[in-house]
């Protein structure tokens, strides 16, 4: 449909964020930045475009495109965990704190607004605050690997051993299942 319609906002979007659930992020980037262009008051289109330069390492092109998608859509929860995801990455914790909770807001049950949340504090080395927002993470998506490791590292640090352990042999679990594939 891409090729049929190059010029067809609606299908770029869908074409990135295709290629980003695949996890080809290089892919992502051209469709995404077609629909910046074609529509470029997008909040899909630009976030799109922040998840797969973040996951391609070009930290401020991210966080350049988040900020245009909580411009366009400052009532998408997407643009602003998109917009936290770039801000931790670039360990700007305390901006990417603001953004997680405006997501967390926005959508309550969203789980990386969550593990954004704790990164963010957790990189403020306010673990004691973060471990609820990670906690909140793993019971919204149990098998995501990245707020499993978050909890036991929290735990560590929140010096509580037996619940380190057990965030480690869950996440060991998820590694197992995946292996058996």
């Amino acid at each position: 449909a891409y090729r049929l319609d190059p010029e067809d906002a609606d299908t770029a979007e869908g074409l990135s964020e295709l290629y980003l659930s695949q996890g080809q992020f290089e892919k992502a980037k051209s469709p995404s930045q077609d629909a910046t262009r074609l529509n470029p008051q997008s909040s899909r289109a630009w976030s799109t475009l922040s998840a797969s330069c973040l996951a391609t390492g070009q930290l401020a092109d991210a966080r350049q495109a988040a900020e245009s998608a909580t411009k366009y859509g400052p009532e998408d929860p997407r643009a602003w965990v998109q917009l936290a995801a770039s801000l931790n990455a670039a360990h700007d914790f305390a901006d990417a704190v603001a953004a997680s909770e405006t997501a967390t807001q926005l959508a309550p049950t969203e789980s990386r607004a969550w593990l954004n949340l704790a990164t963010a504090y957790a990189g403020l080395d306010r673990y004691a605050e973060a471990l609820p927002h990670a906690e909140r993470a793993t019971q919204l998506e149990p098998k995501n690997r990245a707020s499993w490791s978050l909890l036991a590292a929290l735990y560590r640090e929140l010096d509580q051993p037996d619940n380190a352990s057990a965030a480690s042999a869950q996440l060991q679990s998820l590694d197992a299942s995946a292996a058996g594939r």
